[in-house]
């Protein structure tokens, strides 16, 4: 059976994991975006990652399973124990919950005054469906602070891509781990072209200059470029 490729390297760059350990058959997946589902029926739970489904029976008995939360999960595949073309089997699963936003258009009258905490980095972790991960670093947090992020798109292009943005904000409603998955099913409809596909960059908040005016950053690809993320229906669905 043909090996995964890892190829969402910004994963790393959350310290959640540092290296991806291969043997012969065995292959270890620093933490992936992913969310779970149960299949109460067959008693397994599945992760549904970019790379497809992953099935695990360890988790069975958990009572508390974030079901249809996003999260980052790590784990394990051994090649020489799959049975099935339709999904890969998993074991030493472990999981991290994150934050979840939608996408929704700006209209002036949302609540971006709230969202104050400056992003000094960003990093594009993968998709799920319709669903993107993002992962965020910022300055002057400490231990224990939760986050929420919100992203809006008012129409704006850049290069003849529609733009969304990021902001941030401490909260104690929000999530510890400084990632979040945004749904962007409003922005994809609003933009989808007549080939069912739309690209799109992202820019996100950095903060404020000395007249109070919001400052951003755009997200950049390993090679310094504006980033541009692909979307299609066939790949999303």
């Amino acid at each position: 059976m043909k090996k995964i490729v890892f190829s969402f390297l910004g994963v790393i760059m959350l310290g959640l994991s540092s290296c991806i350990k291969s043997g012969d058959n065995i292959q270890d997946f620093p933490p992936v975006p992913a969310f779970v589902d149960v299949d109460f029926i067959y008693g397994r739970v599945t992760l549904n990652t970019p790379y497809g489904p992953m099935v695990t029976t360890e988790l069975q008995n958990a009572l508390d399973l974030p079901y249809g939360v996003p999260v980052l999960a790590s784990f394990s595949i051994n090649y020489d124990q799959q049975t099935s073309n339709e999904y890969m089997v998993v074991y030493n699963v472990q999981y991290y919950v994150i934050a979840q936003a939608y996408a929704y258009p700006a209209t002036g009258g949302e609540s971006t005054d709230d969202f104050t905490l400056p992003i000094e980095s960003m990093t594009y972790l993968g998709p799920v469906g319709s669903s993107f991960f993002f992962g965020f670093t910022h300055k002057d947090v400490a231990k224990g602070d939760t986050f929420l992020y919100e992203m809006t798109y008012d129409g704006e292009k850049s290069g003849g891509y529609p733009v969304v943005t990021i902001r941030a904000q401490k909260s104690d409603s929000g999530s510890q781990n400084s990632a979040c998955a945004f749904d962007m099913s409003s922005f994809l409809w609003d933009n989808m072209g007549d080939n069912n596909k739309v690209n799109f960059k992202v820019q996100y908040k950095t903060g404020v200059n000395d007249k109070g005016e919001e400052q951003f950053a755009t997200l950049k690809d390993q090679n310094g470029n504006d980033l541009v993320i692909p979307y299609s229906v066939a790949s999303g669905e």
